[in-house]
Protein backbone atom coordinates (compact mmCIF):
# COMPACT_ATOMS: atom_id res chain seq x y z
CA UNK A 1 0.00 0.00 0.00
CA UNK A 2 1.45 3.20 -1.10
CA UNK A 3 0.69 5.26 2.21
CA UNK A 4 2.48 2.73 4.20
CA UNK A 5 5.34 3.35 2.24
CA UNK A 6 5.73 6.98 2.44
CA UNK A 7 4.17 6.58 6.17
CA UNK A 8 6.99 8.68 8.18
CA UNK A 9 9.23 9.42 4.98
CA UNK A 10 7.20 12.02 3.20
CA UNK A 11 8.75 15.85 4.30
CA UNK A 12 6.45 18.67 6.12
CA UNK A 13 6.91 20.63 2.99
CA UNK A 14 5.23 17.76 0.31
CA UNK A 15 2.41 16.81 2.96
CA UNK A 16 1.49 20.70 3.23
CA UNK A 17 1.24 21.19 -0.51
CA UNK A 18 -0.39 17.20 -1.10
CA UNK A 19 -2.95 19.06 1.12
CA UNK A 20 -3.33 22.18 -0.67
CA UNK A 21 -3.82 20.54 -3.79
CA UNK A 22 -6.52 18.36 -2.27
CA UNK A 23 -8.13 21.61 -0.98
CA UNK A 24 -8.29 23.02 -3.88
CA UNK A 25 -9.38 20.30 -5.95
CA UNK A 26 -11.76 18.30 -3.76
CA UNK A 27 -13.73 16.46 -6.18
CA UNK A 28 -10.91 14.80 -7.53
CA UNK A 29 -9.71 13.29 -4.15
CA UNK A 30 -13.06 12.91 -2.20
CA UNK A 31 -16.79 12.03 -2.97
CA UNK A 32 -19.60 10.44 -1.59
CA UNK A 33 -19.58 6.47 -1.81
CA UNK A 34 -20.73 4.73 -4.83
CA UNK A 35 -22.03 1.71 -2.78
CA UNK A 36 -22.25 2.09 0.49
CA UNK A 37 -20.87 -0.45 2.78
CA UNK A 38 -22.91 -1.99 6.10
CA UNK A 39 -21.13 -2.71 9.32
CA UNK A 40 -21.70 -2.66 13.20
CA UNK A 41 -19.65 0.20 13.30
CA UNK A 42 -21.83 2.76 11.21
CA UNK A 43 -21.49 5.90 12.99
CA UNK A 44 -18.31 6.03 10.79
CA UNK A 45 -19.84 4.96 7.50
CA UNK A 46 -20.74 8.41 6.88
CA UNK A 47 -20.72 8.99 2.70
CA UNK A 48 -18.64 11.61 2.69
CA UNK A 49 -16.59 12.53 5.62
CA UNK A 50 -16.98 16.54 6.13
CA UNK A 51 -13.84 16.62 8.16
CA UNK A 52 -11.61 14.54 5.53
CA UNK A 53 -9.45 16.96 5.04
CA UNK A 54 -7.95 17.53 8.47
CA UNK A 55 -7.91 13.30 8.67
CA UNK A 56 -5.68 13.06 6.28
CA UNK A 57 -3.62 15.57 7.15
CA UNK A 58 -2.82 14.50 10.70
CA UNK A 59 -2.29 11.32 9.59
CA UNK A 60 0.15 12.00 7.16
CA UNK A 61 2.14 14.76 9.62
CA UNK A 62 2.15 11.49 12.25
CA UNK A 63 3.48 9.51 9.71
CA UNK A 64 0.16 6.92 9.82
CA UNK A 65 -1.51 5.64 7.44
CA UNK A 66 -5.20 4.46 6.99
CA UNK A 67 -5.70 0.84 7.98
CA UNK A 68 -9.22 -0.81 6.70
CA UNK A 69 -11.09 -3.45 9.61
CA UNK A 70 -13.22 -6.41 8.58
CA UNK A 71 -16.36 -6.77 10.53
CA UNK A 72 -14.96 -9.62 12.49
CA UNK A 73 -12.28 -6.92 13.91
CA UNK A 74 -15.21 -4.85 14.74
CA UNK A 75 -17.39 -7.10 16.41
CA UNK A 76 -13.98 -8.87 18.54
CA UNK A 77 -13.13 -5.34 19.37
CA UNK A 78 -16.44 -4.32 20.89
CA UNK A 79 -16.82 -7.73 23.11
CA UNK A 80 -13.19 -6.98 24.11
CA UNK A 81 -13.90 -3.22 24.95
CA UNK A 82 -16.77 -4.66 26.80
CA UNK A 83 -15.33 -7.38 28.15
CA UNK A 84 -11.62 -6.11 29.41
CA UNK A 85 -13.52 -2.29 30.53
CA UNK A 86 -17.18 -2.81 31.63
CA UNK A 87 -17.95 0.18 29.45
CA UNK A 88 -21.04 -0.23 27.22
CA UNK A 89 -19.38 1.45 24.35
CA UNK A 90 -20.89 1.08 20.69
CA UNK A 91 -19.31 -0.79 17.60
CA UNK A 92 -18.30 2.74 16.31
CA UNK A 93 -17.25 3.81 19.66
CA UNK A 94 -14.65 0.41 19.80
CA UNK A 95 -13.28 1.30 16.46
CA UNK A 96 -10.39 2.63 16.79
CA UNK A 97 -9.72 -1.11 19.04
CA UNK A 98 -10.77 -2.79 15.78
CA UNK A 99 -8.28 -1.16 13.57
CA UNK A 100 -5.37 -1.96 16.42
CA UNK A 101 -6.57 -5.39 15.97
CA UNK A 102 -6.27 -5.65 12.45
CA UNK A 103 -2.57 -4.15 12.74
CA UNK A 104 -1.50 -7.15 14.84
CA UNK A 105 -3.43 -9.41 12.46
CA UNK A 106 -1.47 -8.17 9.48
CA UNK A 107 1.95 -8.66 11.58
CA UNK A 108 2.41 -5.04 11.93
CA UNK A 109 1.68 -5.09 15.84
CA UNK A 110 4.55 -6.64 16.84
CA UNK A 111 6.84 -5.03 14.94
CA UNK A 112 5.49 -1.59 15.74
CA UNK A 113 5.51 -2.93 19.30
CA UNK A 114 9.25 -3.66 19.27
CA UNK A 115 10.13 -0.25 17.94
CA UNK A 116 8.16 1.90 20.39
CA UNK A 117 9.69 0.51 22.94
CA UNK A 118 8.48 1.82 26.89
CA UNK A 119 5.25 4.37 24.73
CA UNK A 120 2.05 2.70 25.33
CA UNK A 121 -1.00 3.10 23.11
CA UNK A 122 -3.89 4.89 24.06
CA UNK A 123 -7.55 4.12 22.50
CA UNK A 124 -10.42 6.51 23.16
CA UNK A 125 -13.83 4.48 23.18
CA UNK A 126 -17.02 6.95 22.69
CA UNK A 127 -20.26 6.23 21.70
CA UNK A 128 -22.87 4.68 24.30
CA UNK A 129 -24.33 1.17 23.08
CA UNK A 130 -28.50 1.91 22.86
CA UNK A 131 -29.09 -1.99 22.38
Amino acid sequence: MVAVAIAGHADRRAIFDAIREAATHRSRYMWPWEEVSHSRAEGILDDETYDWLAVVEGMLLSGGWPVLVNEEDVERANHLAHWSTGIDVCHTGSAGLAGLLALHRQGRGGEETARLGDERIGLVFTGASRR
